[in-house]
C-alpha cells in the first residue's frame, strides 16, 4: 500500500521494523534518505556500500572512517579532505602511496596555519604541528625526488642534517655547505663542495672565508674577505689569525674606531691607538699612549686637552722645555686639585733658572699654610733651598727648623741649618757688596732694567715696556710720580706692591721687583699679553654670552686668589684687564688703588675711575672684597650690553644712589642667564651682594648651552625644545641666513663609539630625502661641543599630540601612520635602518604632518658595518624588536617591528607590552603575544588591527618584509575606514 502510494520512507521504516533490511535500504534510497540507507547497510555489514551512501549525502567523515577501516586509504583520504580533515587525509595518502597528493595537502596545511597566525604568535602545540608538517613535506619531497623543495621544509622543521643532504642532492652545494658550517662541520662542508665540482675560489667570498675559518685558516679567510670589501668580517678574521695590526687597520677603515684603537694598543702600535683615542676625544688615554710611543710633544698637547696640565708640564720639564712647561702650569687654577703639584714644579723650574725669589713664591704657594708632614716636607725643603740661594738665611733657617721638628734626620737639613747659623752677620744683608736689606718684594740692581717704549700714563704713573737684562725677559716698568701735594704716594704704592707681590696666579700680572734710581721709584711686573678690555670695548667688540662668562670667570679666579690672601684690588676696571687673542685673561695693579683724594673734582663726577667705584667707597665707608665684586659687576654689565650702566654728567651720584638701569632701545639685551647675577653684584648695600668671588663663580658657571649664546659664530640659541638619551635640542636662529634651525648637542663625556656614531648621524641622515623625515644640514663644532644643524619643526612629539583636545580623529591617525611607513621605506631603500623608532622620535606639525627625527643611531643595513658589533643594544625597551633585545643583527624589518609598536600605541593609547620593570617587558617582546588592537578598541577596523599585529610578529620573516608593504596595508585600512 505504501509502495503503491509512493511513500518509500514509510515503507522503509516498516521494512526495517520487520527485519527486512535489504528492502529497507532500497526504500530509503528511493526516498532519497541516503543517511538512513547507509545506517541500514552498516547493519548489514555492507561498509563499502554504506561509505558510498555517506559520501553521496555529504557525510564525508563517516565515509572516510569506513573506508579507512577497509584499508581503502586513497578513497578515505579523499573523503577526509572533503570533510575538512586534511591532516588525516594527507597521512592516508601516504599510506596509499600517493606521496604527491600528501605533500600537496601538507603544503596547504602549512599555508593555512600561516594565514591564521600572520603575526607569528602561536601556542606550543601550534608550533609543534607546523614543525611536523614541514618534516612530513621534506620527507615526502625526498621520496618524490624533489630535494630542492625538501631542503626548505627540512630547514623550517629545524632538521638541518636532512636539509643539508637535500640541498646537496638538489645540486645546491653552497646551501648545503652553509648549513654544515653552521653545524660546526667544516670538513663535511668542504667535501660537499668538492664533490659538486665547485672550486673553493668559485664560491661566494663569505662562504669561502667561512670554510677556511672553520679549518683554522683565518689569515686566508681574512684576505678573501678584505678583497671582497667585507672589512668588518676581514678584521675579525685577522684578529682570529693573531695579526692585530691588520685587524686594527681594517676596523679603522670600517669606522669601528673603538675596536681599532684597542687592537692597536694590544699590537703595541701606541701612536696609532693614541691618534684614534684623540679623535674620539678620549684625551687621557690618547695622551698616555702618545707618551708610551715616545711622542712626548703630542702627549703633552693632548694632556692639556684632557685637562691635565701637570702631566703635560712634566713631559716638557723632562725635555728642559721650560717655557712650554711654565705655560702649561699657568693653566692650573688655585682651586684645582693639582695646584700643589703645579706650584712645586714651577718652583723647581724657577730654581733651575736661578729665579730663586719666584721659586720660593711657588714653593710657598704649594705649601698653602699646611704644616710639615709626609706630603709637604719636600716642599718645605725646596723652599729652604730657595731661601738659601736667594741669600735669605733667616728665612731658610726658619724653614729648616720646621723640617727638623717633623723629621730630625731629613736629608741634610740639620747640617744646612748649622752652616747658615754660623754665617757672619754681614752675609744676612749683602749680596755682591754691602747694602741695606732688600724689601720683601725684591731689590733692583742698578742698570738692570732697560726701558724701551712708553705704554701709557695714568694716576698711578707712567708705564713702560722694558727688558730685565739679568734674566732676559720682557717686563712692564711703572715709574711712580708724586705731585706737589702727593707726598708719601710713592711709598704707599711701594708698600702695596710689596703686598701684591705675594700673589701668584695665572690670571694675575705678577709683580717682580721694586726699585729706585735717579729718576725716582718704580715697580717691575710681568708684561701683560694682549689688549686691554677697555680697548676691546672702545672698538665696539661684541661679546657673546659664553665669552662674557669665560672672561668674567677668569677675572673672578684672580679676585678669589687675591682675596684669599687678604689683597683687594681697589681699582678694578677694564683698563686693568688684559685679554689675549685666545681669551686668556690677566688682571694687573692689584692693591694699587687710586684714592678719591687723588682725583680732581671733575674726575669725581664723570671720570672713568668713578664709573667702576663701588658706592661705599664714594660714601667713604669701609671697603672689602665685596667692593671689588661691585666693580666686577660693572665690567660684566659692560661686556654684555656694550656700555657701562651709569654714564653722564654725574656718574658718582648715580653710582651711589640710582638703581641699575636695564638696557634700553638700541642696546643689546641683558641675557637672562646674566641678569640676576649682575643685579646682585650691583646692589648698593654690600650686605646684599655675593659674599665672595667663589660664590659668584658658582653662579656664573655656564654648565650647558643656554639661550642667548651664539655658537659656531652664526647660530643664536633661542630656546631648549627637547632632551633625549643622545643629547639636547635647541631652537636657534641662523644669523647668516636669518632662518630658524634646530641644533642637537651631545651631552656629557663621550667615548669613541658615541663620537663615531655622532659623526655618522650627519652622513647617514643626509642621505634620506623625504617630506616626513627631518632634514639634516651640517655638522658643527663649538668649543668642546659637537652639534648637528637640522631642520626646525614647529611641532610636538607624538605623545603630546595624542593628548590634545579634542583628541585626534582616526583618519588623522591613519594619515600619520601611512606617512611614517612611507618615510621608513625611503630610508630602507637606500640601506638605512633607524633602529630607534618610538613616539618621542616622531614630531607632528600643526598641519598634522609626521616628521621622523633622530637618525642619531641609524646605520647602514649591511651587518658588516656596525657600531654595535661588540654587543651593545641600541633602542628603546618599549619599542625594541626581539632581535635587538637578543643583540642579533638588525635590518629593515627591525624598524617595521618598532613602527608596529608605535602604531599599536597610536591607535590604542597603550604600549603592546607592560611590566613591572624593563626586564619583564623585554621578555614579553621575546615570548608573549599582545592583545590584538581591535580587542582593546572594538571600533578599530579589523584589517588595521591585523596589519599592526603582523608588523609585531616576533619572527621577522612573518612581518611585512618592507615598509612599503606595511604602508599599502595601512592605506587599505584608510579606505576601509572611509
Amino acid at each position: 500500500m505504501y509502495l503503491q502510494g509512493g511513500h518509500y520512507a514509510l515503507a522503509a521504516r516498516l521494512a526495517e521494523e520487520m527485519g527486512d533490511l535489504p528492502n529497507a535500504s532500497l526504500y530509503y534510497l528511493k526516498a532519497g534518505d541516503l543517511t538512513a540507507a547507509g545506517e541500514v547497510e552498516l547493519k548489514l555489514d555492507n561498509r563499502e556500500k554504506a561509505a558510498w551512501m555517506f559520501n553521496k549525502c555529504g557525510q564525508f567523515t563517516r565515509a572516510a572512517e569506513l573506508l579507512e577501516a577497509l584499508d581503502q586509504y586513497a578513497e578515505a583520504a579523499v573523503n577526509y579532505r572533503r570533510g575538512g580533515f586534511k591532516d588525516k587525509a594527507a597521512i592516508l595518502y601516504v599510506k596509499a602511496g600517493k606521496e604527491a597528493l600528501a605533500a600537496g595537502l601538507f603544503e596547504e596545511l602549512i599555508e593555512e596555519l600561516n594565514r591564521q597566525e600572520p603575526g607569528g604568535f602561536r601556542s606550543e602545540a601550534e608550533r609543534a604541528m607546523l614543525l611536523k608538517y614541514h618534516r612530513y613535506c621534506g620527507e615526502l619531497q625526498m621520496k618524490l625526488d624533489r630535494p630542492d623543495q625538501a631542503g626548505a621544509h627540512f630547514e623550517l622543521a629545524l632538521m638541518f642534517d636532512q636539509a643539508a643532504e637535500a640541498w646537496r642532492r638538489a645540486g645546491h652545494a653552497e646551501k648545503a655547505a652553509d648549513i654544515l658550517l653552521k653545524l660546526q662541520r667544516p670538513e663535511e662542508a668542504f667535501r660537499v663542495l668538492q664533490e659538486s665540482g665547485r672550486a673553493l675560489s668559485s664560491l661566494a667570498p663569505a662562504v669561502q672565508a667561512e670554510i677556511l675559518a672553520r679549518q683554522g685558516k683565518h689569515g686566508e679567510a681574512a684576505e678573501i674577505l678584505e678583497k671582497a670589501g667585507s672589512l668588518f668580517k676581514a678584521a675579525e678574521a685577522w684578529k682570529e689569525a693573531g695579526d692585530l695590526t691588520k685587524a686594527a687597520v681594517l676596523f679603522e677603515r670600517d669606522g669601528e674606531l673603538d675596536q681599532a684603537a684597542n687592537l692597536y694598543v694590544r699590537a703595541g702600535k701606541h701612536d696609532d691607538a693614541a691618534r684614534l683615542f684623540e679623535a674620539a676625544r678620549d684625551y687621557k688615554n690618547a695622551a698616555d699612549l702618545y707618551k708610551k710611543a715616545g711622542k712626548t710633544d703630542d702627549a703633552a698637547r693632548v694632556y692639556l686637552k684632557a685637562g691635565d696640565p701637570v702631566s703635560a708640564a712634566r713631559l716638557h720639564y723632562d725635555k728642559k722645555n721650560f717655557d712650554a712647561c711654565i705655560k702649561a702650569l699657568q693653566k692650573v687654577a688655585p682651586d684645582d686639585r693639582d695646584f700643589r703639584k703645579a706650584s712645586f714644579l714651577l718652583g723647581r723650574i724657577f730654581a733651575e733658572q736661578g729665579l730663586h725669589t719666584l721659586a720660593a713664591d711657588k714653593f710657598q704657594a704649594a705649601i698653602d699654610d699646611e704644616d710639615v708632614n709626609n706630603d709637604t716636607v719636600v716642599l718645605y725643603y725646596s723652599l729652604a733651598l730657595a731661601h738659601e740661594a736667594n741669600i735669605r738665611p733667616r728665612e731658610a733657617v726658619s724653614v729648616y727648623q720646621k723640617i727638623l721638628s717633623f723629621d730630625y734626620a731629613y736629608k741634610d737639613a740639620l747640617n744646612r741649618m748649622k752652616a747658615l747659623e754660623e754665617m757672619p752677620l754681614v752675609r744676612l744683608s749683602t749680596r755682591g757688596g754691602a747694602r741695606k736689606a732688600a724689601p720683601e718684594s725684591g731689590w733692583s740692581e742698578p742698570n738692570r732694567y732697560r726701558i724701551e717704549q712708553s705704554l701709557g700714563k695714568g694716576k698711578l704713573g707712567e708705564v713702560f715696556r722694558g727688558v730685565d737684562t739679568a734674566l732676559g725677559r720682557k717686563v712692564a716698568i711703572r715709574r711712580l710720580v708724586e705731585g706737589p701735594n702727593e707726598a708719601g704716594k710713592a711709598d704707599r704704592f711701594l708698600k702695596e706692591a710689596a703686598t701684591a707681590a705675594q700673589l701668584s696666579h695665572p690670571n694675575i700680572v705678577s709683580i717682580y721687583d721694586t726699585g729706585a734710581d735717579e729718576n725716582g721709584h718704580f715697580i717691575v711686573s710681568a708684561l701683560a699679553e694682549g689688549r686691554t678690555l677697555s680697548a676691546l670695548l672702545e672698538a665696539k667688540v661684541r661679546f657673546e654670552i659664553n665669552r662674557v662668562v669665560d672672561i668674567g670667570r677668569q677675572i673672578l679666579h684672580a679676585l678669589e686668589h687675591a682675596h684669599g690672601r687678604g689683597v683687594l684690588h681697589r681699582n678694578l676696571r677694564p683698563e686693568n684687564v688684559f685679554v689675549t687673542d685666545d681669551d686668556r685673561v690677566s688682571v694687573s695693579d692689584f692693591g694699587l688703588g687710586v684714592r678719591l683724594t687723588d682725583l680732581t673734582t671733575q674726575e669725581l663726577s664723570t671720570g672713568r675711575i668713578i664709573m667702576y667705584t663701588p658706592p661705599e667707597a664714594l660714601l667713604k665707608d669701609r671697603v672689602d672684597q665685596r667692593s671689588d665684586l661691585y666693580s666686577f659687576g660693572i665690567i660684566l654689565y659692560e661686556m654684555a650690553v656694550g656700555r657701562p650702566p651709569f654714564e653722564g654728567s654725574d656718574v658718582g651720584h648715580m653710582q651711589a644712589h640710582d638703581a641699575v638701569p636695564l638696557p634700553g632701545p638700541g642696546d643689546r639685551p641683558l641675557p637672562d642667564f646674566l641678569k640676576p647675577i649682575i643685579l646682585r653684584l650691583l646692589e648698593k648695600d654690600k650686605e646684599r651682594r655675593y659674599p665672595d668671588a667663589s660664590t659668584v663663580l658658582a653662579a656664573l658657571e655656564l654648565k650647558e648651552i643656554v639661550p642667548g649664546i651664539t655658537v659656531g659664530g652664526r647660530y643664536e640659541v633661542l630656546a631648549e625644545v627637547g632632551r633625549g638619551g643622545m643629547g639636547t635640542i635647541f631652537r636657534a636662529r641662523d644669523t647668516e641666513l636669518d632662518e630658524t634651525v634646530a641644533l642637537k648637542f651631545l651631552k656629557g663625556e663621550i667615548g669613541a663609539d658615541v663620537a663615531a656614531r655622532f659623526v655618522q648621524e650627519i652622513k647617514t641622515a643626509r642621505k634620506v630625502n623625504h617630506p616626513n623625515v627631518v632634514r639634516v644640514f651640517t655638522l658643527e663644532k663649538w668649543q668642546d661641543h659637537r652639534f648637528i644643524v637640522m631642520e626646525y619643526i614647529d611641532g610636538v612629539p607624538l605623545p603630546r599630540w595624542m593628548t590634545r583636545s579634542p583628541a585626534p580623529s582616526r583618519p588623522d591617525r591613519l594619515k600619520l601612520a601611512v606617512q611614517l611607513a612611507s618615510a621608513l621605506d625611503a630610508a630602507h631603500r637606500i640601506g638605512i635602518v633607524h633602529r630607534d623608532i618610538k613616539p618621542d622620535n616622531v614630531l607632528v606639525t600643526a598641519a598634522g604632518e609626521a616628521k621622523i627625527l633622530d637618525f642619531g643611531i641609524a646605520r647602514p643595513e649591511n651587518p658588516g658595518h656596525t657600531l654595535t658589533a661588540t654587543g651593545a643594544v641600541v633602542g628603546s625597551p618599549m619599542y625594541m624588536s626581539p632581535e635587538q633585545i637578543q643583540a642579533k643583527g638588525v635590518d629593515r624589518r627591525t624598524d617595521i617591528y618598532s613602527l608596529g609598536a608605535v602604531l599599536y600605541y597610536l591607535f590604542t593609547g597603550v604600549e603592546p607590552f607592560a611590566g613591572k620593570d624593563i626586564q619583564e617587558i623585554l621578555m614579553k617582546h621575546l615570548s608573549a603575544r599582545p592583545r590584538p588592537p581591535h580587542s582593546i578598541d572594538k571600533s578599530l577596523p579589523l584589517p588595521l588591527s591585523d596589519a599592526i599585529m603582523r608588523a609585531l610578529a616576533s619572527d621577522r620573516d612573518r612581518r611585512f618584509q618592507t615598509a612599503a608593504d606595511l604602508a599599502t596595508a595601512l592605506s587599505m585600512a584608510v579606505e576601509s575606514a572611509a
